[in-house]
């Protein structure tokens, strides 16, 4: 998936991101497969998998794609769907008690339009949708709303981006969603065989401390 930093982006041609660092460090260093990276908007990445004209992608299983591809057993990366608040927020201390997708019913939510967790999750509830995640922390910076609902690793490297360290804070113990990404292989790939070998090169990059250096790289 094309924009999605610090996960994978394209800049100045070259991909980029924690999942590039770990398949390249899993497929090409520790079992010398030959890889090209490739980003897209998302629908056409998982399209081009399915059609057969790329082998394989990083991301969260689901019934429709563990019937085209086989996936590994162990998450390439396991990350959280927590809020994002203004730091001055007049109610950051009952946003401080959310701990579940009912809690947030009281609070003015921005969310982004085609996210389909949130279409699915947050009905009924009051949200104001946006074009861009850019656009959900200005408006949380300007008390425009009271919460962003986004993937922990995503939503600090936007604060990062956008200079609003200070100004939008996460919460991390409001953990409404455990997001375990995998690698997943076309079946009718010529190296779909190798999933469970994939799947022992993931526990060996944690295991030696080399994927938790991949991720600080990209997030400090």
């Amino acid at each position: 998936m094309d924009g999605y930093p610090p996960l994978c982006w394209s800049e100045d041609g070259k991909v980029k991101g924690i999942f590039i660092d770990l398949t390249t460090e899993i497929l090409s260093k520790r079992m010398g497969i030959k890889v090209r990276h490739e980003t897209y908007p998302w629908a056409r990445a998982q399209a081009f998998v399915k059609s057969g004209e790329s082998d394989a992608l990083v991301t969260l299983p689901t019934d429709d794609r563990r019937g085209y591809t086989n996936i590994s057993s162990r998450s390439v990366l396991t990350t959280n769907y927590t809020l994002f608040v203004n730091s001055g927020s007049k109610v950051y201390a009952e946003l401080s008690k959310v701990r579940k997708i009912a809690d947030l019913a009281p609070f003015q939510i921005v969310q982004i339009l085609g996210s389909g967790w949130a279409k699915n999750n947050l009905k009924g509830l009051n949200v104001n949708w946006v074009s861009t995640a850019e656009q959900s922390f200005k408006m949380l910076a300007l008390n425009r709303a009271d919460l962003y609902v986004t993937n922990s690793l995503v939503g600090n490297w936007e604060i990062e981006k956008l200079n609003l360290v200070g100004a939008v804070t996460e919460l991390p113990e409001a953990n409404l969603r455990k997001m375990q990404y995998h690698f997943m292989i076309r079946k009718t790939s010529k190296y779909a065989h190798m999933i469970t070998e994939i799947d022992e090169m993931i526990e060996s990059v944690y295991k030696d401390g080399t994927a938790q250096e991949i991720i600080i790289k990209h997030t400090l």
